[in-house]
């Protein structure tokens, strides 16, 4: 089963859209909130080296990959996506 990591932040709208998309197709996943801390916010991006929200992680067993933004991960899950 699928799982994934998504580090947000407020009123982002991709972040909302990366959430509903998972929620629309009953996949697990966990959010973590960086809003209120920027020197985290500065260590994600510079971890992964991506430089916008959300940044999404899909986990395969004990690692998490980076899958990267919104419209990455739409090509991982929108495939199932019936609109």
């Amino acid at each position: 089963m699928e799982k994934y990591l998504l580090f947000i932040i407020d009123e982002c709208s991709f972040c909302t859209k990366a959430v509903l998309l998972l929620e629309k197709h009953f996949i697990i996943y966990k959010t973590v909130d960086v809003t209120d801390d920027l020197n985290t916010r500065v260590q994600i991006k510079e971890a992964f080296g991506w430089n916008t929200f959300p940044i999404i992680l899909k986990q395969d067993k004990n690692t998490f990959n980076l899958i990267g933004g919104y419209t990455d991960l739409e090509k991982y899950v929108g495939a199932y996506d019936t609109k």
